[in-house]
């Protein structure tokens, strides 16, 4: 039998650390779309099996201090996904019959 999976949130919403978790890096990304905006950071946390789950900080639940770097953070994670986007091989595209 597997050992239960610690709750990712506590009650409140907010992401928890379990015992043996890190955090790797985390980042702010903006969202939007027609008529709302969101201002999320993403966690990604190395759990204590050595697994990489993704956790997510919404803006009230944000420090001043995480609110403070938002703006840089986005705009250099932006500019990085980009960057390591071209970096990437594409993976070929495939071919329609009688092509």
């Amino acid at each position: 039998m597997e050992a239960a999976m610690p709750n990712r949130y506590d009650p409140g919403g907010r992401p928890v650390l379990a015992e043996g978790e890190t955090v790797v890096v985390a980042w702010a990304q903006d969202a939007a779309g027609p008529g709302w905006r969101n201002e999320p950071v993403w966690i990604l946390v190395r759990t204590a099996t050595g697994s990489l789950d993704e956790r997510c900080l919404q803006p009230e639940q944000q420090s001043a201090a995480v609110r403070a770097l938002f703006r840089v953070s986005s705009l250099v994670s932006a500019d990085m996904r980009s960057a390591a986007e071209r970096c990437m091989a594409r993976a070929p595209q495939p071919v329609a019959p009688g092509r």
